[in-house]
């Protein structure tokens, strides 16, 4: 997903739908898994806002603090957000279990066993390591395609 140039197009639940979330502020975010129906929300710990736009794509985990599963996920762990669009990963809003590393965009902290939530990394690259789209399993590596949809909004 390129959030900074794939600003809008397609229809809501379909392969390929964009709406341009640049600037909107937001605390909490929505996974939908369209294959199977399961959803996950997450709520960031720090009742503040924040927005993506310009500058502050590709920062490490840290950045946006920790998040807590409301509902679709295990609660045994914190959760952490990366808004990746830059370089060789594509994740977009990419949600994964903290364990006691921040994640950069670039660099997953070897995490092999907490639940990712993240768009095809190698940007559908058949030949890459983190290909495919996880929900809600580990990602750290190639998983099956699905068609999931991002959501955010202030709770």
């Amino acid at each position: 997903v390129r959030l900074q140039s794939e600003l809008s197009g397609g229809t809501y639940g379909s392969d390929g739908y964009r709406a341009d979330c640049r600037n909107i502020p937001f605390n909490a975010v929505l996974y939908i898994n369209h294959n199977s129906g399961a959803k996950a929300w997450f709520y960031r710990d720090s009742t503040s806002t924040i927005r993506y736009g310009t500058t502050n794509y590709n920062v490490g985990g840290s950045t946006y603090g920790l998040w807590t599963v409301q509902s679709g996920a295990t609660s045994s762990y914190k959760y952490q957000l990366n808004i990746c669009d830059n370089g060789w990963m594509y994740v977009g809003l990419m949600m994964t279990g903290y364990t006691s590393c921040y994640k950069q965009c670039g660099s997953w902290c070897g995490d092999t066993s907490t639940p990712y939530f993240r768009y095809d990394g190698d940007f559908n690259n058949d030949s890459g390591n983190y290909g495919g789209v996880s929900f809600n399993e580990n990602g750290h590596t190639n998983v099956a395609s699905k068609l999931v949809s991002v959501g955010i909004k202030r709770r």
